[in-house]
């Protein structure tokens, strides 16, 4: 299954009532959980089949795409202020959530619009899978990777 997919699961109506989540009357994506203990409740209700090892290794996959989207955020965001500005950008220039500066022409702003997004869904869906996972095997997936 692939790990869009996974982020993208809703959990049933039914599931939200049972666990008295307050103001929600409606499915739930699993990027949509109010908290880390509700995230865990629902990637474990919607992937009963997965081990905690399977859920590790989901969740670096997620905290992977999480850092090459931040650097493609980056290299945008650099790009453009230095062909507006003459100048390399640094977080002090930092203005407008998401976009950086309104001075960016629209479909750079698109685009950091939906990096943004996808960032998102990267960071819920790696948390969603790592608490899941435990704390122990998490560490565990640490030290394989490093050695």
């Amino acid at each position: 299954m692939k790990a869009q997919t996974i982020a993208c699961q809703y959990a049933p109506y039914e599931l939200i009532k049972e666990w008295g989540i307050r103001g929600v009357r409606h499915p739930l994506a699993l990027t949509q959980a109010p908290d880390a203990a509700t995230s865990r409740r629902m990637v474990k209700k919607l992937f009963p089949y997965m081990s905690k090892e399977e859920h590790a290794l989901h969740a670096r996959a997620w905290e992977r795409e999480l850092h090459i989207l931040q650097d493609c955020w980056k290299k945008t965001v650099d790009k453009s202020f230095r062909k507006i500005f003459g100048r390399p950008y640094t977080a002090a220039d930092y203005v407008v959530s998401g976009i950086a500066r309104d001075e960016f022409d629209e479909p750079t702003k698109k685009k950091l619009r939906l990096i943004c997004h996808k960032q998102s869904v990267a960071a819920s869906a790696g948390n969603a899978h790592a608490s899941a996972a435990t704390k122990a095997v998490m560490a565990k997936f640490q030290e394989v990777q490093h050695a």
